[in-house]
């Protein structure tokens, strides 16, 4: 009775994929949440039970598995990461998923949208890299501002704000309220 009610699930599931062309929240399991920007697709889902957390997260990686095949779409392993936030300090399991029987990597820093998510979510590596980006951009202002040939100052206000303002404010309201010592 369960395999034949299994079947039918994904008889139905398979159908309402092959009509929509793409994956909708009626699609993936409840609460599983999701998010997708033009080629980068996110699923998370959260709960103090990393076993539950696992069977959640592979039936949701087995849903888009079998849309992918519907539609012609392949997902590269390369690019394909699971990151696991907590802010616990003992050691705790990492989940273990897989995409097409292969083993998807853990990682403890993540890349999104032009910011740096790591597990504990303090944004220090985030800091870090947005730190070496605006130095680069602080040297070339620094050349430009010679005071024998130098651009003038509205020039360099102007450049300030193209090269290094707009980089500190970008996502700030997301990594703003991590440690001071971080910031400084």
């Amino acid at each position: 009775m369960t395999k034949k009610l299994e079947s039918h699930k994904e008889a139905s599931y398979l159908q309402h994929c092959s009509s929509s062309k793409s994956i909708t929240s009626q699609s993936l399991p409840l609460n599983v949440h999701h998010f997708l920007y033009v080629d980068d697709f996110v699923i998370c889902y959260s709960s103090s039970n990393m076993n539950i957390i696992e069977w959640k997260l592979q039936q949701t990686i087995y849903k888009l598995e079998l849309w992918a095949d519907l539609n012609g779409f392949k997902f590269s392993q390369d690019k394909i990461k699971v990151i696991h936030f907590c802010h616990k300090r003992k050691l705790h399991p990492d989940p273990e998923l897989y995409l097409n029987k292969h083993p998807i990597s853990v990682v403890k820093e993540i890349e999104f949208f032009g910011i740096v998510f790591d597990s504990k979510l303090n944004f220090k590596a985030h800091i870090f890299h947005l730190r070496n980006k605006c130095l680069k951009s602080l040297n070339l202002l620094k050349i430009i501002a010679h005071k024998d040939w130098g651009a003038d100052q509205k020039t360099l206000l102007t450049l300030y704000t193209t090269l290094i303002r707009s980089k500190l404010d970008y996502g700030s309201f997301i990594y703003g309220s991590t440690r001071k010592s971080y910031l400084s």
